[in-house]
């Protein structure tokens, strides 16, 4: 019998200080989801990323700009689709999307279309990430919160509200 006089049942969780040095950490390096889109590397912090799924059909309507290919219907909720090699200017072939990344900023959604997701990761804090994006085009630099180098190349980290709010994707 636990002779305790707080009511507690002497099993519970000790909420030490250890657990709140965990979650400053994970502040510190957040998660993202790593993709490739015409041969660049990008990024989006992955609590902006509902989902990613194979892709799905794309109804095109008239008077849409051209990196807006037209609006999907997924799990039964109607989306625009946002080709992001196009929304960028990135040079290069267009490519067939092999999956659609669905992401959501306060009460704006859409499913970008990537070439390739590479994972999740931890974002390290930079101090090259300045240096590095001024070598970015202006464009990209637009949406960008943050570079860093990785294997292959820089990773380049988008605002996924800023994409969905200068998209004009609704």
């Amino acid at each position: 019998m636990n002779d305790e006089s707080d009511g507690s049942d002497g099993d519970a969780f000790d909420w030490g200080a250890e657990v709140f040095d965990l979650v400053e950490e994970q502040v510190d390096e957040p998660e993202v989801l790593r993709f490739d889109v015409g041969g660049q590397a990008f990024a989006f912090v992955a609590a902006s990323v509902a989902e990613v799924t194979a892709p799905f059909a794309v109804t095109r309507l008239p008077g849409l700009p051209g990196y807006i290919p037209g609006v999907a219907v997924h799990r039964r909720n109607v989306m625009g689709v946002l080709d992001l090699a196009q929304f960028l200017e990135l040079e290069g072939e267009a490519s067939d999307p092999s999956r659609f990344v669905v992401i959501e900023a306060g009460d704006l959604e859409a499913a970008v279309a990537v070439d390739e997701v590479t994972g999740l990761e931890l974002w390290p804090e930079d101090a090259e990430s300045a240096t590095l994006l001024e070598n970015v085009a202006a464009r990209i630099r637009e949406f960008a919160v943050s570079a860093r180098w990785a294997p292959g190349g820089v990773v380049i980290l988008l605002d996924a509200a800023r994409v969905l709010e200068l998209a004009s994707v609704r």
